[in-house]
C-alpha cells in the first residue's frame, strides 16, 4: 500500500469544500434552511484521532525493536484505519471549510453558535487527518536489503535468463 499524499487530500478537501458551499446555494436559494455541523461529530473526530494514534503505537514500538511479538493482521488494520481517517478527514475538512465560507459571505455575518461548531469540526477534522498520517509513518516498514539493490525506481531488477 502506498503512503498516502498530500495532494490527494488536498484535492479531496478543495472538491468537497466547493460542493458543500454549493450544497449550502442551493438549499437557501430554495427556501430551506442551511445545514450546520454539530459539536457532538468535533467530538467523535477527536476522540478517532486520539484512538488512532494510540492504536498504532504497539505498531511503532515493535518496528522499533521491542521483542514482544504483534499479530501482522492487526498491523495492516491499523495501517487501513489511518489511511481511512486521513481521507475521512481530509474530507469532512473540505465540507466543513465550505459550510464556513457560505456562512462567512452570508449578506448578514453573525458569529451564532453554527458557526463555532463548525470551525471546531473543521479543526477536529484536520486533527483527524494529522493523526491519520502520523499513525500510517508509524506503521511504515524500514527499508530492507532488496529496496537499497533496487535502482531507485521502485521497480526490482528483473534477472535475465
Amino acid at each position: 500500500m502506498k503512503q498516502t499524499r498530500w495532494t490527494t487530500l488536498a484535492a479531496l478537501a478543495v472538491v468537497a469544500a466547493v460542493l458543500s458551499w454549493g450544497l449550502q446555494q442551493a438549499l437557501t436559494r430554495a427556501g430551506q434552511s442551511a445545514v450546520a455541523l454539530q459539536w457532538p461529530l468535533s467530538l467523535v473526530l477527536g476522540g478517532l484521532a486520539v484512538l488512532v494514534i494510540l492504536l498504532a503505537l504497539p505498531v511503532r514500538r515493535r518496528l522499533a525493536g521491542d521483542p514482544h511479538p504483534l499479530n501482522p493482521f492487526y498491523a495492516t488494520n491499523v495501517l487501513v484505519l489511518a489511511k481511512s481517517c486521513s481521507l475521512t478527514g481530509a474530507l469532512l475538512f473540505g465540507v466543513a471549510v465550505g459550510f464556513l465560507v457560505f456562512q462567512l459571505t452570508l449578506p448578514v455575518f453573525t458569529a451564532d453558535d453554527r458557526f463555532w461548531s463548525t470551525a471546531v469540526t473543521g479543526l477536529a477534522a484536520l486533527a483527524l487527518v494529522i493523526a491519520g498520517l502520523i499513525a500510517e509513518h508509524f506503521c511504515k516498514l524500514p527499508p530492507t536489503e532488496d529496496d537499497t539493490a533496487s535502482d531507485g525506481s521502485g521497480q526490482h531488477p528483473v534477472p535475465e535468463v
